[in-house]
């Protein structure tokens, strides 16, 4: 998503993708559902909808990490 790309000349001729997680899921073959699920948010193109650090140490691929130190 590109918020004003509309306003462009010629935007329509942008090919338009739509997220797939079976692509991810063959990229990244051992990685598990949650591994996938943090990947995916990471990977979001607009920034307000991109997974900020502090909440990707808290998602669920984290939880058998030591955070005492962090």
């Amino acid at each position: 998503m590109w918020p004003g790309v509309s306003k462009l000349m010629n935007w329509h001729e942008y090919p338009q993708w739509s997220p797939n997680p079976k692509k991810l899921s063959k990229a990244f073959p051992t990685l598990k559902e949650a591994g996938l699920d943090l990947l995916a948010q990471m990977l979001q193109y607009e920034p307000a909808k991109r997974i900020s650090a502090k909440k990707a140490i808290e998602h669920p691929y984290f939880d058998d990490l030591d955070k005492t130190n962090l």
